[in-house]
């Protein structure tokens, strides 16, 4: 009897997982890591190249978590009729316009051609990350080259991830020619990249119930992060850290981080017309006490530069230091 009362009460405290969320492999902090180590050592030449494409600031990204909690309760209210995410009687926009004002790039520009002249390449992001390294400390190193793999990393690791870590043949071959790279429109090619995934994860999260901790709604691929920024951008629920900052991905602090009910209860607290800020007046104070990032210039420092209070690194006799995010 008592055996049959334990397994009674076991079975009506099962712990049940109502929040669904996605799964991404958006990670720009494997990017800040990797950029922390090789922009010190950076010939002037590829930072030149890098401006003169377009793609010179992301060499600052901050290290953003993953964020999967508020991007899945946000992409859950994706509507696509309005073109954006609907919370309540909140409507986002979400299109190639509003990731040109995120990312800092045109919204103008020939349509990128996923069609490849490399039809069997096999490459995963990780020999991209390990040719950049190599090639940044070799004794022989060419400018240009490197200014190719870093497009590379950029495109694949941040732009168009996807699942697996592989990589499209197109990226390689549009990364090693640069007029190409500064000729495309790289925001409507992130939201086309981006869009299919939108509408059937959206249901999913909606009308599926988590049955296991494991369970979720699937894997996105692309630049997903840029959901969360134009929630941020748009609803009154978080105070930038460096308001004055371009792009406005930049605005936003890496320490932003929502668990999953604190994610769920957000949305549900703006559909009710409950808006509210994370941060009062001293905390505030606290994260605009040093409102601008480490310039791209910056980044290329010499030996003997004075430390800041958060960040030191020293290899090869290079004393860097830069705040991380």
């Amino acid at each position: 009897m008592t055996r049959n009362k334990n397994i009674q009460a076991k079975s009506t405290t099962k712990k049940s997982f109502p929040f669904l969320t996605i799964t991404s492999r958006c990670f720009p902090c494997q990017m800040r890591s990797l950029f922390d180590e090789i922009s010190p050592v950076l010939p002037k030449e590829t930072i030149e190249i890098l401006q003169n494409v377009g793609m010179a600031h992301f060499l600052r990204i901050p290290s953003y978590k993953a964020n999967v909690p508020i991007i899945s309760a946000v992409l859950s209210r994706w509507d696509e009729a309005v073109g954006g995410f609907k919370i309540g009687h909140h409507v986002i926009p979400f299109n190639p316009e509003v990731i040109s004002s995120l990312i800092g790039m045109p919204n103008y520009g020939t349509s990128f051609n996923w069609v490849t002249t490399y039809p069997n390449l096999t490459i995963v992001i990780r020999d991209i990350k390990e040719a950049l390294k190599y090639t940044v400390t070799s004794t022989c190193r060419d400018p240009q080259q490197i200014a190719s793999l870093i497009i590379k990393f950029i495109l694949v690791a941040l732009f168009f991830p996807k699942n697996n870590y592989s990589v499209h043949p197109a990226l390689i071959e549009c990364a090693e020619n640069f007029h190409l790279v500064s000729s495309i429109n790289w925001c409507k090619s992130i939201y086309d990249f981006l869009h299919p995934f939108l509408l059937p994860l959206s249901q999913k999260l909606r009308t599926q119930k988590k049955s296991t901790p494991r369970s979720s709604a699937g894997y996105i691929d692309g630049f997903c992060l840029l959901i969360m920024f134009a929630f941020l951008e748009n609803i009154n629920i978080k105070t930038p850290a460096y308001p004055d900052e371009v792009p406005k991905i930049f605005r936003w602090s890496s320490y932003l981080f929502w668990y999953i009910d604190e994610a769920k209860n957000s949305i549900r607290s703006i559909e009710v017309g409950e808006m509210h800020t994370h941060y009062n007046q001293d905390n505030l104070h606290q994260y605009l006490g040093n409102s601008i990032r480490p310039s791209v210039q910056e980044l290329n420092l010499t030996k003997r530069e004075e430390v800041t209070d958060e960040f030191q690194f020293k290899k090869k006799g290079l004393y860097v230091s830069f705040r991380t995010y």
